[in-house]
């Protein structure tokens, strides 16, 4: 009969090696597990260190970021003190400039100040617009007037010119009127100083007779002539042969024949 195979000893061998190497394969799991422990604790405290340093330096940034805004607002309050200061200061000259075009009313001046508010980074044509539309107004109403006032002076010195050249040419013709003869004043004494006539007894009425009266021709020593419209001299300065006549001028009766004029037809 059989030995159960428990009772050989072979049995027993080849349990005693598998248990062996099962032991030598669990120690070697375990040393493999340690190792990568190991490495994976070093590597956590590697990442925990640049954390830390990242911290550190967002830390760092942060305070490096809150001191460049503390600047930047110091540098903006400081720019605010200046254009305020400034501001203020290029409205006075604004307002200087608008006040002396406003008084002088000149368009240059007006100008100039457009020109500085235009110009001025601190200041707006819009917040003086008012007043630079007020001052062209009345600047446009000052030439206005001063153009009116102008053709009002024109025509009153056009008028007065015209008044006096009037005046002027009823002197000279007073002054070249020829006087009236003595021989014409005594007759004419004579006549109102005569009595009236004794009324004679009607009879057969005898024709009266007239002492001669000298011809104008024979006692106007100064005649008028026209020397641009004929060669014709007259007794009388409003005579129809001188209606026409450009000028007039006087001269002798003798003169005037001896530089070949001649009677007037419509004094003959």
């Amino acid at each position: 009969m059989k030995k159960p195979i428990h009772k050989r000893w072979w049995f027993w061998v080849i349990i005693v090696f598998l248990g062996l190497g099962l032991i030598g394969s669990f120690s070697n799991e375990d040393t493999v597990k340690k190792e990568d422990y190991q490495k994976l604790e070093a590597k956590v405290k590697l990442k925990n260190n640049e954390i830390a340093e990242l911290k550190d330096h967002l830390t760092d940034s942060k305070t490096s970021i809150d001191k460049l805004k503390d600047e930047k607002d110091a540098i903006q309050d400081k720019l605010s003190v200046y254009e305020e200061k400034e501001t203020e200061i290029a409205k006075k000259e604004a307002e200087k400039l608008l006040n002396s075009a406003e008084k002088s009313l000149n368009a240059t001046d007006l100008d100039k100040a457009k020109d500085f508010i235009n110009k001025n980074e601190f200041l707006s044509v819009d917040s003086f617009s008012s007043e630079l539309d007020s001052i062209q107004e009345k600047i446009d109403k000052k030439v206005a007037d001063k153009k009116q006032k102008d053709e009002n002076a024109k025509k009153e010195a056009a008028a007065k010119k015209k008044a006096e050249q009037e005046a002027e040419a009823k002197k000279k013709a007073s002054e070249n009127k020829p006087p009236a003869t003595k021989k014409d004043n005594g007759d004419q004494k004579t006549a109102e100083k005569a009595p009236e006539p004794r009324q004679a007894p009607k009879t057969n009425p005898q024709p009266k007779q007239t002492e001669p009266v000298p011809k104008t021709s024979e006692t106007v020593a100064t005649v008028f002539v026209a020397p641009q419209s004929g060669k014709k001299y007259h007794y009388s300065s409003d005579c129809r042969g001188l209606s026409r006549a450009n000028s007039v001028k006087t001269m002798s009766k003798n003169e005037a024949i001896a530089s070949g004029y001649s009677l007037c037809g419509f004094e003959d």
